[in-house]
């Protein structure tokens, strides 16, 4: 029976028949015995029942419910999951108002389904291995035994997979699901009677469309995995420690036999089986060869010279789009503490070889409590100026070349010849050049040494550290560079004495104020921009929160809130605080970050990136003293080049990692055996989150769980898009009745953004034109304005014949106006001003002097997300910053794509500042220090 009338516009002659046709067929079916039937509109979701008048004239108004093209709750039968015959534009699948249990045993065995009317039926010469089988012809059972008898919207299966998807998306503990079922149970004995009674029954059913995991024994020092040949050892041969947990009566631990440590290993193979198994993510696992854009921006890692210098050695594994790439996060992580990094790359990011780019490279020098890490004047052209300034750097010319990339090959020569031993007690290990520690384990792996690159540097955590660390210095936090010790390293290499600590008279010593050095006015004009800071919805936490004006200090900000800072709001607190100067090198530092965030990068913009920040970090290095220079701030020079090989920062830094160690860690409800909490609560998540392609399309799950700020989404219409916008509005609507003049002005906007009006326009315009010849360009557009809607009202209601055209339909409710009585909402979620620029480029607009003018309104699909930060000192003026809205993308076309992640990047180019820095500000007073000891 073909369907698609139930989506075709309601006021048609079509949907009319269709309408009489299905009440005829329900009320013949499924008719309660007192003339009512369940109403399938949107609102009354099969749930009410109504009349027949009652019904015609809800589906007239609201519409079918979304997805109801098997009359399941009409006498209509469900067949098996094979695709329907229906229009385009409605869904295709019965699991639309459906649990599809039949599809999902199959594809979690990996068994293929027959057709549909030979469903659930092997035949004779497929052969499964008994335990398979059995388990198969179980569920399968399970999946075709109604709940209770007669009803036909659950079975067995499917109502316990959502009382169990409901415990995984509410967080329920097992004791709260028990307490759910008893209840079931004692209100509907007849249908809970062959369910399970409690929560580990329940889970046992879970295992078994699921995947699990095994579990191996390890010494507790790390230094043995029993396992392979080491299986059925009770001691670790390395360190001699016992295998078994041992007591009292069980010296040797062999009776109980419980392990010291544990590894918990989830199989890969069977997790990458399923998804090429499964009809719902098996076309995703080939989008990066067959559905991504090709343009020559990189969008992706599929773009980068990385991925395709693989291919390229690697022909016989590229040309088989299935061939699976696995990214690895080696971060390790504490459940009950802060993570921490275990570095796998063998490479110590310590000590005098710290950068684990520049490896024997790295120019560093020892200070007296730390290094530090300079000498960017080697990135730079070899006629730049700065290579022969001397004063305002380290007192030395600057001769050498930026160290090249760390081949593999390289590696395996160095390290190849020693022989490492692991376990925490094994201190008998040779000592290896620079800093290397081990040879990482992944060159085992045959291609690793060819890799262009083998290990990330992580974009969020030096954003973050170097973040802290310009803020820590500008407010004298906790993080501040610039103390005593720093003041002194300046002194023991005889740089910059204008800067030296001076000791005064009484014993006291005196750090004369630095360039950068701010007053408590500053500091504060500085804080207020950052509290009085606004964001849209999902932009960012409540920086505000952190910030205290009075004394000034910012205080608990998350890696999230740095990347805020850094990129947005750092420039614009510092518009008004500091000399060009100092402030000019870091907004382009804060700019270099905003363009390596982007989600579309381009290659010739990198290269220029690469040239860009070793001149910004020069710059720097004139201003900051050496102590600022940590690991973090040098390893910014090399995130450009790493992006140039690497592709798009989105998908190789560590917030989704770090997001989804924090979602590991809340499964922790045993805090004496966190192991096995976060174990199955994973294999929970992972089996329900499966099990959730096939549940029916009108459940919420955590694959079409709506953002909070989603519109309604509402039934296509083939008439004007004006009509059909997605809104949702904030707020309760008062009813408001607008004055003509205003209803004359949103009617004539209206009108003249139309695109389907645009031909009536033109024809308006001609007509003016020809009755006025000798009148003025400026006349005639003012008579076209002014009259337009008038006439075009007159010219649709005599000259238009509708005849059941939606368009022409909609253009004639059109014309005739809005009504005078609207309601008025303080917002919408939807699909000027005077302006001016500064001289760091920030865009600024005034809101106390904004003129009327004669288009007050717009259509809610133009508008744009932005936010505004004050000027401490301009009054009446805000920076203006554009925005994404929350969980929007839109990655179809370069056109179309947010090229960076926030408010665009202003052309304007700040000047390189090459002349010389004045380290001391006149207008700032130092600071005193108490009698400090000669060794402190």
């Amino acid at each position: 029976m073909d369907k698609s009338w139930m989506w075709k516009d309601r006021r048609s002659g079509e949907f009319e028949k269709g309408l009489e046709l299905f009440l005829n067929y329900a009320f013949k079916h499924s008719s309660h015995g007192n003339g009512m039937i369940a109403c399938p509109c949107s609102e009354c979701k099969c749930g009410v029942c109504v009349s027949r008048a009652d019904a015609k004239i809800h589906l007239k108004v609201f519409g079918f419910l979304k997805g109801y093209t098997q009359w399941v709750a009409h006498g209509e039968f469900v067949y098996s999951s094979a695709p329907i015959q229906t229009s385009d534009n409605v869904p295709h699948n019965v699991s639309d108002i459906c649990d599809d249990m039949n599809g999902l045993v199959h594809e979690a065995l990996g068994i293929s389904q027959q057709d549909p009317a030979m469903a659930g039926i092997f035949e004779s010469n497929q052969e499964l291995p008994n335990s398979v089988a059995e388990k198969f012809y179980k569920l399968i059972d399970d999946s075709q035994q109604e709940l209770y008898p007669g009803c036909k919207n659950f079975s067995k299966l499917s109502f316990i997979i959502r009382l169990l998807h409901l415990k995984c998306l509410g967080k329920w503990s097992n004791k709260i699901f028990d307490m759910l079922l008893d209840l079931l149970r004692e209100a509907f004995p007849e249908a809970m009677e062959k369910l399970p009674k409690s929560y580990y029954e329940s889970e046992k059913l879970m295992k078994e469309l699921g995947l699990g995991y095994e579990k191996y024994d390890a010494c507790p020092n790390d230094c043995t995995l029993y396992w392979g040949v080491n299986a059925k050892r009770t001691c670790c041969e390395t360190c001699k420690e016992l295998r078994w947990e041992a007591s009292e009566n069980d010296p040797s631990g062999e009776k109980r036999k419980v392990a010291r440590k544990v590894l918990w290993h989830f199989p890969l193979k069977p997790r990458l089986q399923r998804l090429f198994m499964s009809s719902k993510t098996a076309k995703h696992m080939r989008w990066h060869s067959e559905g991504r854009t090709k343009d020559g921006y990189m969008r992706h890692p599929a773009d980068s010279p990385a991925w395709k210098t693989f291919d390229y050695q690697h022909t016989d594994f590229s040309k088989d789009p299935r061939n699976v790439r696995l990214g690895l996060a080696s971060d390790g992580f504490n459940p009950f503490k802060s993570p921490h990094a275990p570095v796998l790359s063998g490479w110590s990011t310590k000590g005098k070889y710290a950068c684990p780019v520049c490896h024997k490279h790295t120019t560093s020098q020892r200070l007296r409590h730390k290094d530090c890490y300079m000498g960017h004047r080697k990135f730079l052209d070899p006629a730049h100026t700065f290579r022969k300034n001397s004063r305002a750097f380290n007192g030395k010319e600057e001769h050498g070349r930026a160290p090249e990339n760390l081949m593999g090959s390289t590696i395996l020569s160095e390290l190849k010849n020693f022989q490492i031993r692991f376990g925490k007690l094994v201190d008998d290990n040779p000592t290896l050049p620079f800093s290397w520690k081990k040879l990482s384990i992944f060159f085992d792996l045959p291609y690793w040494k060819d890799n262009l690159i083998r290990h990330n540097l992580d974009v969020m955590h030096i954003e973050k550290n170097i973040c802290d660390c310009i803020v820590g210095t500008l407010l004298n936090l906790d993080k501040n560079k610039d103390d005593y010790t720093a003041r002194c390293d300046l002194r023991d290499m005889g740089i910059r004495p204008e800067l030296h600590p001076v000791e005064k008279e009484n014993g006291r010593f005196y750090l004369p104020p630095a360039c950068f050095t701010m007053d408590r006015k500053e500091k504060e004009i500085f804080c207020k921009v950052l509290k009085k800071v606004k964001v849209p919805d999902g932009y960012a936490a409540n920086i505000s929160r952190c910030v205290k004006v009075k004394p000034p200090k910012i205080y608990g900000l998350k890696s999230h809130d740095n990347h805020i800072l850094m990129q947005q709001l750092l420039p614009i607190a510092l518009r008004k605080t500091l000399s060009k100067a100092v402030r000019s090198p870091l907004i382009k530092l804060s700019r270099y970050f905003r363009k390596l965030c982007s989600k579309v990068l381009c290659a010739e913009d990198l290269v220029h990136m690469e040239k860009e920040i070793a001149i910004i970090l020069c710059q720097l290095e004139r201003i900051f003293p050496p102590s600022f220079f940590v690991t973090m701030v040098h390893l910014s020079i090399h995130l450009a080049t790493e992006a140039k090989i690497g592709g798009p920062v989105h998908y190789r830094w560590m917030y989704p990692i770090e997001r989804y160690l924090g979602t590991l860690k809340s499964y922790v409800r045993n805090k004496s055996r966190p192991e096995g909490c976060i174990a199955e609560g994973y294999i929970a998540k992972e089996c329900l989150t499966f099990c959730s392609f096939f549940l029916a399309d009108y459940v919420e799950t955590k694959l079409n769980r709506s953002n909070r700020n989603e519109e309604v989404a509402k039934s296509s219409s083939t008439g004007l898009d004006l009509f059909s916008m997605s809104t949702r509005p904030l707020g309760k609507g008062i009813p408001t009745k607008f004055s003509d003049e205003i209803l004359r002005k949103a009617h004539q906007y209206v009108l003249f953004n139309c695109d389907h009006v645009n031909p009536y326009i033109n024809q308006h315009y001609q007509l003016i034109q020809e009755r006025n010849p000798r009148a003025g360009k400026h006349v005639i557009e003012l008579m076209h304005s002014e009259n337009f809607a008038s006439w075009f009202a007159n010219h649709i209601e005599h000259n238009i014949e509708c005849k059941g055209d939606t368009l022409l339909m909609d253009l004639k409710q059109l014309a005739k106006g809005p009504n005078i009585v609207g309601i008025q909402y303080k917002g919408l979620l939807v699909n000027g001003k005077r302006l001016k620029q500064d001289e760091d480029g920030f865009m600024l607009a005034n809101f106390s002097n904004v003129k009327r003018h004669n288009e007050p309104y717009i259509l809610a699909v133009q508008a744009s997300q932005v936010f505004y930060v004050e000027d401490p000192l301009e009054n009446g003026w805000h920076v203006v910053i554009t925005t994404r809205p929350r969980a929007e993308y839109n990655m179809d076309h370069v056109g179309d794509v947010d090229m960076y992640l926030q408010s665009p990047i202003s052309n304007i180019q700040l000047e390189d500042d090459n002349g010389d820095v004045s380290y001391i500000r006149d207008d700032v007073q130092g600071v005193g220090l108490i009698p400090i000891r000669p060794n402190s």
